[in-house]
């Protein structure tokens, strides 16, 4: 019996269309597919989205809500004080620091809100002019505390201040001043040097003593240091500190500056 070695033309034919057939099918199922998965990816991005702005926004309002009003009466109170005709002038100068303070306060709180709200922290500004006049406000606030010290600066290169690392740097130094102001004596000293070049922001802080939180009436929380070194970790950096009853307390942060 003779069997053919080659298939009839029609049948090749029809073999590849129904090839070419089932390829396209299989395709245009498979793009289908991948178009649905990254639409659902999109939705689901979009409804995160959606939920961290609706967080942000209720955090915004309760924060304003809690405090606005608390540091706004502060702000009057001490107003009225400094307008008494019967205030002296040593005490109208003590209301005169607790007003400026809590307009400060008022000023940070609506930073904050604002961040929260999507608006981008420290816009258009430089890390060596905040550092600057975060320094000179709270060396003055300290040293009407009558402690004593000083913080050195060294910078050979700035960077936009809305760099992650900057933004850390920031909040890392404000976040010591208010430790020296709860933890440090009338007359302790302390030295704290801030270092900027092209690749780290380094802090060094040196206290010769430090004490259990000094204003009665606040928890003591205990976890804003260690906040900073999980930030500082992510960033790549590091940051420790110690205390010692006879040597004071230290600390030493490096935050690298890696592009962004």
């Amino acid at each position: 019996m003779f069997i053919p070695l080659f298939l009839p033309l029609s049948s090749l034919t029809l073999g590849n269309t129904i090839t070419a057939s089932c390829t396209y099918i299989l395709a245009s199922v498979s793009g289908y597919l991948y178009r649905q998965q990254q639409r659902q990816h999109r939705l689901q991005i979009a409804e995160q989205k959606a939920v961290n702005l609706a967080t942000r926004n209720n955090i915004a309002i309760a924060l304003h809500d809690s405090l606005s009003g608390h540091l706004s009466y502060v702000a009057l109170k001490s107003q009225q004080r400094m307008d008494d005709p019967s205030t002296t002038e040593s005490d109208r100068s003590i209301w005169l620091d607790i007003y400026n303070q809590t307009r400060y306060s008022l000023d940070a709180m609506h930073t904050i809100i604002d961040v929260l709200n999507g608006k981008e922290q420290y816009s258009g500004q430089t890390i060596s002019t905040l550092i600057n006049t975060l320094i000179t406000e709270n060396n003055s606030i300290i040293h009407n505390l009558g402690i004593k010290g000083q913080t050195l600066i060294h910078l050979t290169t700035d960077h936009p201040a809305k760099h992650p690392s900057c933004i850390e740097a920031i909040s890392l130094l404000e976040e010591l001043y208010s430790n020296i102001v709860r933890h440090c004596h009338k007359g302790s000293t302390y030295l704290m040097t801030v270092s900027v070049d092209l690749h780290c922001i380094t802090i060094t802080q040196i206290d010769d003593e430090r004490h259990p939180n000094q204003i009665t009436g606040l928890k003591h929380h205990g976890y804003g240091l260690q906040t900073h070194k999980k930030r500082i970790t992510e960033l790549g950096g590091t940051m420790s500190y110690s205390d010692n009853e006879h040597d004071g307390w230290s600390l030493q942060a490096r935050i690298p500056l890696a592009m962004h």
